[in-house]
């Protein structure tokens, strides 16, 4: 497995977490791009996916405690996200988007987790 330094994986955290929010929070979809059914699920989950992979990269998340509390971060953020959205913002909150959510880290834990307990 590759070894990244420490301020690479927490700059790629930030610019990840910040387009993230940008595309939850701050973008507003517009009616001309065509509709297909359901990618903002998969959106949902490549952006779950790719946050909780780079944060279980930098805390080197070896064991099922680290594994499980990275989890539970990820489940605050997806039910927050889904929150702010209903709540601040012109979209609406789904339980399916926290479902593509979780899916998504939790992929990405598990992934983390059993290549960190090769290495």
């Amino acid at each position: 497995m590759i070894k990244f330094s420490v301020k690479w994986l927490w700059f790629a955290i930030l610019v990840w977490f910040g387009l993230s929010c940008y595309g939850l929070f701050l973008r507003v979809p517009s009616g001309q791009v065509p509709s297909v059914s359901h990618l903002d699920k998969v959106a949902h989950f490549a952006m779950f996916f790719g946050q909780f992979y780079l944060l279980s990269l930098l805390f080197n998340i070896n064991t099922k405690t680290k594994a499980l509390c990275l989890w539970a971060v990820a489940l605050g953020w997806a039910v927050a996200s889904e929150l702010i959205q209903g709540y601040f913002t012109t979209r609406n909150m789904d339980v399916w988007d926290g479902v593509a959510d979780m899916v998504g880290a939790s992929l990405a834990v598990g992934l983390g987790y059993l290549q960190q307990r090769q290495c």
